[in-house]
């Protein structure tokens, strides 16, 4: 993929089905003890058999952590996108591995960026709170306002059909601000049709229901962004604003503009290994603006770059070769790993997947009042999702019989999830995970059967400041790292491929030309 996708990634508000699957907790601790006996026993030629889940540790699992939280201080305390934060994690990657005797590919891509310098907006030269929708073009505007087939009082939540087809535009004055209200079409469609009746801004009001009055913030379309300034107010500002049209005058003043500069994936494999049979295990490195993304993600990236040393450490050559990437760009909308896994034309790129037996993803493995999280790879859960498959369904029985085996329970979560393995869930490729929750709220059974405190997130610095190494959760995060090593080796050394399977007639092929999803798990949309 080389071109913009069409909708943000803004939020990982996680969610998860309700109940759990697994082995009944039996009080002790399950901890890294508990885990000590797990490995694989087996004498070959008189020499202990290899574990990949006994070698991760959690002491040098938190290294890495301090080491990603060191580098995120020195550089305004965060690891986002494009920044020198990003760089340096790209950097201390890359020297661990190639200190370990990998072969390091840096992968580059154009990502065009999109930068908010200022903003203001004014109603007859007064001050009024507002939001620039993400993609907004830039332009200092100032006109009368009118208002576009607004629903006063609102209706039931996204019935407003304000601006969705061009006959609501009829009579509409050319050189005027468009007012539209929020509902059942996307901001880009909406503003699209004001274009195109000669408005030189929009102003969209909230749709005014319980939960959609405050001011309205969304996303427009990357990949056709509007040439005119998109602003959003409050459900009572549009409407004070409708009441006064004849007399108002609006100014948006907007400074925006979208800059296209270079990012960057890492990209290592195995020397052995069967190359067209390979395992690829993945994790995003880059953090959101807010905070060093300790948990989101150096915890996942620290989980396969220790499992990577580890097999370099003990010379270990698998049946099946494993390939491990550190996606960049995710927090923006998943666009590092879409670079790697599509064409220049938008489609799955053979060179690719046609090696792939399957992919692994590990996004947040640490959550400070976490739970143990397993990708729904047969459906049992999520039926309707993209993506499940008898061949996800036996990576997900790994995971699953795992965890009961230690008598640690889990529960599922869907394969939709707007994280790295999107991609591959949509193109039918093998695919499966772990997770820990993010900002759901955890339940009182939730809380009994993983400890921790219900009432309050999976990780309650979600997205924040105070996602630092005194986040995580140490005893889960190593439960989860040793149960991702393990089905990690047990899919390098599997006889067998795994079958792919094809998607459904019915679903449009994925491509990074078309919507990705918006939100995370809970699948929240911020299009509309």
């Amino acid at each position: 993929m080389r071109t913009e996708a069409s909708w943000l990634l803004l939020l990982m508000a996680c969610g998860s089905a309700t109940g759990v699957v697994g082995g009944p907790l039996d009080g002790t601790d399950n901890g890294s003890d508990n885990l000590a006996d797990s490995g694989d026993d087996d004498e070959d030629d008189g020499a202990e058999a290899f574990s990949l889940e006994q070698a991760i540790d959690i002491d040098r699992l938190m290294e890495h952590l301090g080491a990603l939280e060191d580098i995120a201080i020195a550089n305004g305390d965060n690891r986002v996108y494009l920044s020198q934060g990003y760089l340096d994690s790209l950097d201390y990657i890359q020297r661990q591995l190639e200190d370990s005797g990998y072969d390091v590919e840096v992968e580059e891509y154009t990502i065009t960026s999109y930068d908010l310098f200022s903003a203001d907006v004014t109603i007859d030269s007064q001050a009024v709170d507002f939001s620039v929708l993400q993609y907004s073009a830039g332009g200092d505007v100032t006109a009368s306002i009118q208002a576009v087939d607004l629903q006063i009082p609102p209706g039931a939540p996204n019935t407003s059909t304000s601006g969705c087809e061009a006959a609501d535009f009829v009579g509409f004055a050319a050189g005027t601000i468009a007012l539209i209200q929020r509902g059942s079409c996307t901001f880009s469609d909406k503003v699209h049709n004001a274009e195109d009746a000669g408005a030189i801004g929009v102003v969209i009001l909230n749709e005014g229901q319980e939960g959609r009055a405050g001011v309205l913030e969304g996303v427009l379309d990357a990949g056709d962004p509007p040439t005119i300034p998109v602003v959003g107010v409050s459900y009572d500002t549009g409407v004070s604003l409708a009441a006064a049209q004849d007399t108002s005058r609006v100014r948006l003043d907007i400074d925006a503009a979208f800059i296209e500069q270079s990012d960057y994936n890492i990209l290592t494999r195995t020397p052995g290994g069967d190359p067209s049979r390979a395992v690829l295990v993945g994790a995003h490195l880059d953090s959101v603006q807010a905070g060093a993304g300790i948990n989101d993600n150096g915890s996942g990236s620290a989980a396969i770059l220790e499992m990577a040393l580890q097999m370099a450490a003990a010379d270990y050559s698998p049946t099946n070769q494993v390939r491990f990437a550190w996606w960049g760009a995710e927090e923006q909308g998943l666009i590092g790993s879409g670079r790697h896994f599509f064409n220049e034309l938008g489609d799955p790129d053979p060179e690719v997947f046609d090696d792939l037996d399957a992919y692994l993803n590990f996004d947040m493995l640490a959550s400070g009042n976490g739970a143990r999280y397993v990708y729904d790879g047969d459906g049992s859960a999520f039926p309707d999702e993209l993506g499940v498959s008898v061949a996800s369904g036996e990576i997900e029985q790994l995971f699953l019989d795992y965890f009961a085996e230690r008598d640690l329970i889990t529960i599922p979560t869907g394969m939709e999830v707007p994280t790295d393995s999107y991609w591959t869930v949509a193109v039918g490729l093998p695919t499966g995970g772990l997770f820990s929750g993010a900002s759901e709220i955890k339940t009182p059974g939730q809380a009994d059967a993983f400890d921790g405190r219900s009432g309050v997130a999976f990780d309650p610095c979600y997205h924040l400041a105070c996602d630092i190494v005194d986040n995580v959760n140490p005893d889960l995060y190593q439960q989860l790292a040793r149960g991702a090593a393990h089905v990690v080796q047990a899919l390098a050394e599997r006889e067998a491929p795994l079958a792919r399977t094809a998607r459904a007639a019915a679903v449009d092929p994925i491509s990074p030309r078309l919507p990705r999803p918006v939100g995370c798990h809970d699948h929240v949309r911020w299009d509309r």
